[in-house]
């Protein structure tokens, strides 16, 4: 995917948004994530990104050791996006990467990251139909 392609799946998954905003948030996610994560993780994710959001990552092999709490933080900080939770925020993001990613490789480059990370991070497959409140068939 190339960079519009990027900012044009956040702001349809933010009904009601600017392109600015949509922009904002991705920027940000994609900017703190990027820090978060290793060196060796950076580089796979990267590999796959238009040049516009390689530029977020850091030059050194830093990672920072911080939180889900301030991870969240510095995206709401950062993307400066009302209405929305950073967790919501970061939600939006990972999923648009993950379609401009191979299948399976964000949870991949993810699973460097600690397990709260992970659950707030990676979208919940879908819920299967359940047999809740039926009741038995019996013959």
């Amino acid at each position: 995917m190339n960079y519009d392609e990027f900012v044009i799946e956040v702001e349809r998954r933010m009904p009601g948004r600017s392109r600015e905003e949509a922009e904002r948030t991705l920027i940000a996610v994609v900017a703190v994530l990027a820090e978060r994560l290793d060196r060796d993780r950076q580089r796979r994710l990267a590999a796959y990104l238009p040049d516009r959001l390689k530029e977020l990552f850091p030059e050194k092999a830093v990672t920072a050791n911080y939180g889900l709490e301030e991870f969240l933080s510095r995206i709401e900080r950062r993307a400066n996006v009302q209405g929305y939770a950073p967790k919501d925020l970061a939600l939006v993001v990972t999923k648009v990467l993950g379609l401009g990613l191979p299948t399976g490789e964000l949870p991949g480059i993810l699973e460097g990251l600690p397990e709260a990370y992970r659950q707030s991070l990676i979208p919940k497959p879908p819920a299967k139909p359940g047999r809740l409140g039926k009741p038995p068939v019996r013959g």
